[in-house]
């Protein structure tokens, strides 16, 4: 991978201006801000190389993706699986933990999708990344958590990282930049297409206008999907950025209510492959996150 320095804003710059939003009154409609019935299991797969192989372990973000499908996805012998086509209704995050070992975390947004994969997948399993012999040494399931457990509250600051990279897609272009638009407004896509769950459209232009980022600490990686004349490259911004909001509770608690459905479905374009992986981090209003550039 190949990486570039995309943007760097440190405590030696002013923070961005604040679009202050005004107090809202007691005549505010009320609006939708508890998440639908619906869970996310997450699942552990750990995969080793047969030894005294010619190559290598050197996985993929392409390779990774189609050994999940292989998983997962619908076929002539078990058609309950995923479609091929279409929003996928699952995401992935995968390391290399050794040189001979990965560990794919996998976030299954039905049910159904965690029978597909105790069906297929067992211990002594044979797999194949590349040119390397793999077999799959644990199976474990971590936890779940209903979406009806998360609430909203309205903080004023957010930290956020996007340890594997964050890409969004349009058209057939790749924009790595994480903007409080693509962020939440990726977030709601998914819950609507999986779950049927969205906010008001003028709650989410309020959400977005009320966020403001004051740092961002962010490089570009690369990687190349497809062959020849048809391979492209997938450009993802890998770091961190903080974000301030104002506006009423209300709005607030909607901006931390979509981060943290986030931090289970992912953000943004190619979450099947590893992308979009999100953790977020409450400072209190006080902190000063901020780092000082070297001079």
């Amino acid at each position: 991978m190949m990486g570039i320095s995309l943007i760097h804003a440190g405590g030696g710059l002013p923070p961005a201006p604040v679009r202050l939003l005004p107090n809202r009154t007691s005549s505010t409609p009320s609006r939708r801000t508890a998440l639908p019935r619906g869970q996310v299991r997450r699942w552990q797969v750990t995969l080793k190389a047969v030894p005294d192989q010619r190559w290598s372990l050197s996985p993929v973000p392409a390779g990774i993706h189609s050994l999940i499908s292989s998983w997962l996805h619908s076929s002539v012998l078990d058609p309950a699986g995923e479609a091929h086509h279409g929003p996928h209704t699952y995401a992935a995050r995968w390391r290399r933990c050794s040189p001979d070992t990965v560990t794919i975390t996998l976030h299954l947004f039905r049910d159904e999708l965690s029978a597909v994969l105790v069906r297929r997948l067992f211990l002594g399993r044979a797999e194949r990344l590349g040119q390397v012999a793999l077999l799959v040494t644990a199976v474990e399931e971590l936890g779940a958590t209903a979406l009806t457990s998360l609430s909203g509250v309205p903080g004023t600051r957010w930290l956020l990282r996007f340890p594997s990279g964050v890409t969004f897609k349009r058209g057939d272009v790749f924009m790595p930049w994480p903007s409080p638009e693509a962020v939440l407004g990726s977030i709601r896509r998914r819950l609507v297409e999986t779950w049927g769950w969205e906010p008001e459209a003028a709650v989410m232009r309020e959400a977005v206008r009320a966020v403001a980022p004051i740092r961002t600490e962010l490089t570009t990686r690369r990687w190349r999907e497809g062959r020849g004349g048809r391979g492209r490259d997938v450009s993802l911004a890998v770091g961190e950025l903080e974000w301030v909001a104002s506006g009423d509770e209300e709005i607030r608690a909607i901006v931390d209510l979509l981060l943290r459905a986030g931090e289970l479905t992912g953000v943004g374009a190619r979450t099947t492959w590893g992308a979009g992986a999100l953790e977020v981090t409450r400072p209190s209003s006080a902190t000063r996150l901020q780092k000082v550039v070297p001079g």
